[in-house]
């Protein structure tokens, strides 16, 4: 049996793969009929799906994050694509250096993985910056934004040629 859970999940595929479609489309035949769907589809499907999941979902969703505690996990999985994308991007550049006959076509795919991971940082950075970012500086000290701050970076890994402050520049 079919749940309305299932509905939302059925609704996500198929935008994403009217999107995919459409997209290619659009790619070699930009001026043609899949141009007129796909703004259909953005607009009636992708827009209208995103404004329910504001008025309905989100407002459902937000007690029960703040009883689970778990309202961060889903930038956690913003992480997990983007160390997936990053270690793809590594793939496609080690591919440049090993195939020179396939040289245009690798530096194509590195294009679009760049492209890809640009928007997901744009979006986790923005997300982190309108609503993290303002909670931590209504509710810590400067001491404890300080500490912080040394926690997050106490830990992460950094290449040999990358400065030991990340607020310094080694010029």
């Amino acid at each position: 049996m079919s749940t309305p859970i299932d509905a939302i999940r059925s609704h996500h595929r198929f935008i994403l793969s009217r999107f995919d479609t459409l997209s290619t489309a659009v790619e070699s035949d930009p001026g043609g009929r899949a141009t007129l769907e796909l703004e259909q589809l953005l607009v009636n499907e992708l827009l209208g799906h995103a404004r329910g999941e504001e008025q309905a979902l989100y407002p459902a969703v937000e007690p029960l994050l703040t009883q689970s505690a778990r309202s961060t996990a889903t930038m956690s999985i913003d992480h997990e694509h983007i160390e997936h994308a990053v270690e793809a991007i590594r793939d496609t550049i080690r591919l440049i250096g090993c195939a020179p006959d396939k040289h245009q076509q690798f530096a194509r795919r590195l294009h679009d993985q760049l492209i890809a991971l640009r928007a997901i940082l744009t979006l986790h950075i923005e997300k982190e910056e309108r609503v993290y970012l303002p909670l931590i500086e209504q509710h810590l000290s400067l001491d404890e934004q300080q500490a912080l701050f040394d926690r997050m970076h106490e830990n992460n890994t950094q290449s040999e040629n990358a400065p030991d402050d990340p607020l310094v520049l080694d010029v």
